[in-house]
């Protein structure tokens, strides 16, 4: 059977973009133009924007929603068109996160893509041996714990 391709997946969501189009280090060791950052952060800042509008929308929403059921005379068709609602946000919210892959997508070449691709799976791989053997403040945290413990213990009674 085919793969699903998961979001992200390809080491390309919205987030790992900001990130390296904040980063002339890494914009300069993948290659990108003017063009292609400008246009990445054009799109991010548009989608960033978009966003922010449909999850109020979906507060608002989910609010009504909320409303409408604690109602002591709760209206069954007055309620599904609340969830009606609420639901053609969330379509609206996806599709906007789609957009802006799509524009990644377009914007970069399959080199630039696979190159973060396998950035991300190498930081992966790094996190995942920091957390295998305790990360990187593994005595500091073990500290802290003993500490906790000690405060947290009661005093002995006489």
């Amino acid at each position: 059977p085919p793969r699903i391709h998961k979001p992200g997946e390809d080491g390309l969501n919205d987030f790992i973009i900001e990130k390296i189009i904040n980063n002339s280090k890494l914009t300069s060791e993948l290659g990108f133009t003017e063009e292609q950052i400008k246009t990445l952060k054009t799109a991010a800042e548009e989608g960033k924007k978009k966003q922010t509008a449909l999850q109020e929308k979906m507060k608002a929403a989910g609010m009504e929603q909320a409303k409408l059921m604690t109602q002591e005379s709760v209206d069954e068709n007055t309620v599904f068109l609340a969830v009606e609602k609420t639901g053609q946000i969330r379509i609206e919210m996806a599709k906007e996160k789609i957009r802006q892959m799509l524009v990644v997508k377009k914007t970069l070449t399959p080199e630039q893509s696979a190159k973060i691709k396998e950035m991300v799976q190498d930081r992966a791989k790094q996190m995942r041996k920091e957390r295998e053997q305790g990360g990187p403040n593994r005595e500091y945290l073990k500290k802290f714990r003993e500490e906790k413990n000690r405060e947290n213990k009661p005093e002995p009674s006489t």
